[in-house]
């Protein structure tokens, strides 16, 4: 298997090296990894091959040896990535619970969870509870994201699959064009309001348009290879 690096993946590690704090590149790189991770072992699962791995400024595009043969593959190893996302929070949300001595509903777990991360932020100090909070909102954020029913996205294929097995390839292509455009357009109508009335969503303005961009190049991208 093949590894290929774009220099959007470039880019961003550059920018991680020169943050004033590089903890918080650190560990969104690290929740991304574990997002690959869950493809690559969801891929050995279901005896896929892998030709290679495209790394690149939204994340990573794996490509399939072979046709998957049927939606039921494509869907499990789309799922893979913000699975592996979801366990990694768990796991880390586990550990609150039990460093907090408080039960595994109690709301004040997430409250502790939040005020961990933001003194981690703001006192740029280095803690392990800080990290492990860092890497719960962000590995939650990522399998949030990637399960938004956009073309580029883990969602959107997943979608497409369900759409194409209960209605056909056509519709499929269709439908998730159109989610694709909708969300995009919410999301940067959200971007625009955060920007216009608290100065923030710059971040979030720029992934929706560039998101956008890229469903206008190209309505069909990020579609896996399938012979059924």
């Amino acid at each position: 298997m093949k590894v290929h690096i774009g220099y959007g993946a470039i880019l961003i590690i550059v920018c991680s090296f020169l943050s004033e704090n590089k903890a918080i590149f650190f560990i969104y790189l690290t929740s991304a990894f574990f997002h690959e991770v869950g493809h690559i072992l969801c891929a050995k699962a279901l005896g896929i091959r892998l030709k290679k791995i495209c790394l690149d400024f939204a994340g990573a595009r794996i490509y399939p040896e072979n046709n998957l043969n049927s939606y039921k593959s494509e869907w499990l190893l789309c799922f893979g990535g913000p699975l592996a996302n979801l366990t990694v929070a768990l796991v880390c949300y586990i550990y609150f619970c039990f460093f907090t001595r408080n039960g595994f509903f109690d709301p004040s777990v997430v409250q502790d969870i939040f005020m961990c991360a933001w003194n981690f932020v703001e006192s740029q100090s280095i803690s392990f509870q800080g990290i492990v909070s860092m890497l719960i909102l962000f590995s939650v954020f990522q399998a949030f994201i990637n399960l938004m029913p956009v073309s580029t996205l883990d969602g959107g294929r997943m979608f497409g699959c369900v759409c194409s097995y209960l209605f056909g390839e056509s519709f499929s292509q269709k439908a998730v064009t159109f989610m694709s455009l909708i969300v995009s357009v919410i999301l940067w109508m959200i971007s625009v309001y955060l920007l216009l009335r608290v100065s923030a969503g710059l971040a979030l303005f720029s992934f929706s348009l560039c998101m956008f961009c890229k469903i206008m190049e190209n309505p069909d991208e990020g579609r896996l290879s399938r012979t059924a």
